[in-house]
């Protein structure tokens, strides 16, 4: 995938941070140091709350590595278009409303591949974007 626009999902940035699954974050790590991703405003909000509310992780460590992340991946903001995009692809697709706003996020900046678990594997969206679940690669 070297060269391709790439859009990380929220879950695989969980998995590289946290230690409830040690095997899924080795297989993470190592598919994050491989490529440069892109990621939506969205995608740290989640992540954020996620490991505030479910990790638990004090204050400083989050600081740190939210700012890690901030330095490492282009960011990239929603608008009041994206969220329409969004709608679009939750009734076309069925996705829950937050994946459609990824998809829509990665759609907007020209990605070719969105990495996520939560969707289908392989599958084409808007005949341009492929979902890649890193765990059946």
């Amino acid at each position: 995938m070297t060269g391709e626009r790439i859009f990380l999902d929220t879950n695989i940035m969980i998995y590289a941070h946290s230690a409830q699954d040690l095997n899924k974050k080795q297989i993470v790590q190592h598919f994050i140091l491989a490529n440069k991703y892109i990621i939506s405003t969205h995608v740290i909000d989640e992540f954020y709350n996620t490991l505030d509310r479910k990790l638990k992780l004090p204050l400083a460590e989050i600081d740190r590595i939210i700012n890690l992340v901030l330095d490492y991946y282009p960011v990239v903001p929603i608008h009041d278009y994206t969220d329409k995009a969004a709608l679009h692809l939750h009734e076309k697709y069925g996705y829950h409303f937050f994946d459609c706003l990824m998809l829509a996020s990665a759609l907007e900046y020209g990605c070719n591949y969105i990495i996520t678990e939560d969707m289908h594997h392989g599958q084409l969206i808007e005949g341009s974007l492929t979902i890649l679940n890193p765990f059946m690669l």
